[in-house]
């Protein structure tokens, strides 16, 4: 199975020994992406397909285990603001393909099973109260 971000783009940085990222091509195969220092991979994602009114489809991509090899990523999800309303724009704009749809809605749903199944208690009660949360560090931490 292949993921697709709800973000307009992500943008990824991989370290480790081995290619675990893999993204999907036209038909359907896996293509490894090779892990290369300092280098950054970039994702349109849904968001980003709405705006071009399908001309840039979001990337599927998933990550294979490497039993006891080391892989990290560290990915940033790129979104516009939650009152934004996405629609194609520009030159997209005449293509009445997709509905608009405002970030809130297109992204409140998922935050909200990511924080049930991953989410620390005043994480949770934050979220549904609307106000920010901000972790502790660990008494491990590198910032304490």
């Amino acid at each position: 199975m292949s993921t697709r971000d709800d973000s307009a783009v992500t943008i990824l940085a991989q370290q480790g020994d081995y290619d675990g990222l893999q993204v999907q091509a036209p038909d359907g195969t896996r293509v490894p992406v090779p892990v290369v220092p300092g280098a950054l991979q970039v994702f349109s994602g849904t968001l980003l397909a709405r705006w071009t009114a399908g001309r840039l489809r979001p990337g599927g991509h998933r990550v294979v285990a490497g039993g006891t090899v080391t892989r990290r990523s560290t990915a940033v999800f790129v979104y516009p603001s939650l009152e934004v309303v996405v629609e194609p724009f520009g030159p997209f704009a005449a293509d009445p393909g997709l509905e608009p749809v405002l970030v809130w809605d297109h992204v409140k749903d998922r935050v909200a099973d990511y924080l049930a199944a991953y989410g620390r208690p005043g994480q949770v009660a934050a979220w549904r109260e609307g106000r920010p949360y901000v972790a502790e560090l660990a008494e491990n931490s590198a910032g304490r």
